[in-house]
């Protein structure tokens, strides 16, 4: 097939999540289409309150290393006769551009912003992908369940993204009961519990890369000074924090992030392209999707309600 796509790496900046989902999920469509495929690595980042990389330097060494983490081979091509930037990629685009090029005979590169529209409607089209994907080595947990939590707070948990109609977070309650019957259903069992966030342990006002203020501001957070306030997680009465061996991982390397949501025996996710990211490479965990997810789950994903009343 004359026609190849690649990952449109100008047209928005975004975080590590959603970056690296656009990529895999436009390398997705190209393997289950038999299309071709040209990679194009991550090229700008957003960065959050507790991400590791901060200053300009910190932020494009973490950029080379998330290009060299999450890479795809590109086919080869001979030159390219046209080029099309495509923002949201769809069924109707992807057959006319397919037709165009075989019928006229012209190798055609899209480049493409947002893929999900195609992935939405048929999610296993990620399946074609996952042996593609990097495999991280598991930890021991000497005989534990691993209970991996994403739980995802954002600079304000209240936030509403433009475009949508409620926040993205996950209040901690959910999480909670969960976790109750996951005890239930393994009685004999110690949990090795991990709770995954981008909350600090003590509230602090964020500062972000001056060249990333206007993109918070356009995001709608309010902006004091530069800074934005980020309040801490109180886990102070929450059940989980009772539990024997229960760890907090606040912020760090979202790689890391992956790997232990990857690696997870009961992976709880957030709504979260990053919380995507890791069930995607879970091939092996029960993977526990919240409600209103906001993209369609895979097949063998089970929503966090069917799972409570499962459990009972």
């Amino acid at each position: 097939m004359p026609l190849y796509l690649t990952y449109d790496n100008e047209m928005i900046q975004d975080g590590v999540g959603a970056q690296v989902m656009r990529i895999v999920a436009i390398r997705a469509v190209t393997k289950y289409f038999k299309l071709g495929y040209l990679h194009s690595g991550i090229k700008k980042l957003t960065v959050t309150q507790l991400d590791p990389a901060q200053s300009q330097r910190e932020i494009d060494d973490y950029i080379s290393y998330l290009n060299e983490t999450f890479s795809f081979s590109s086919h080869k091509t001979k030159e390219l006769h046209e080029i099309h930037q495509i923002y949201n990629l769809s069924h109707r685009l992807l057959l006319s551009y397919g037709l165009r090029a075989l019928i006229l005979r012209r190798r055609i590169l899209l480049k493409v912003t947002i893929p999900f529209y195609i992935t939405d409607r048929n999610p296993k089209i990620f399946k074609s992908v996952v042996k593609l994907l990097p495999s991280f080595t598991p930890k021991q947990s000497e005989n534990k369940i691993r209970v991996v939590i994403h739980f995802r707070a954002g600079a304000d948990p209240k936030h509403v993204d433009p475009g949508k109609s409620e926040a993205r977070f996950v209040p901690i309650d959910y999480f909670e009961k969960l976790v109750v019957q996951i005890q239930r259903a393994n009685p004999s069992s110690a949990l090795d519990l991990c709770l995954l966030t981008d909350a600090p342990a003590v509230s602090f006002y964020y500062s972000p890369p001056s060249d990333q203020l206007e993109k918070w501001k356009e995001a709608g957070y309010v902006i004091k000074n530069g800074s934005i306030e980020i309040k801490a997680l109180d886990l102070e009465e929450s059940s989980i924090s009772e539990i024997p061996g229960f760890r907090v991982v606040h912020g760090g390397d979202p790689v890391e992030a992956v790997k232990e949501m990857a690696n997870a025996d009961y992976l709880l996710m957030s709504r979260s392209t990053l919380s995507f990211l890791g069930a995607l490479l879970n091939q092996t965990g029960e993977v526990i999707y919240p409600p209103r997810f906001g993209a369609k789950p895979i097949a063998g994903w089970i929503s966090g309600e069917k799972f409570m009343r499962a459990a009972r």
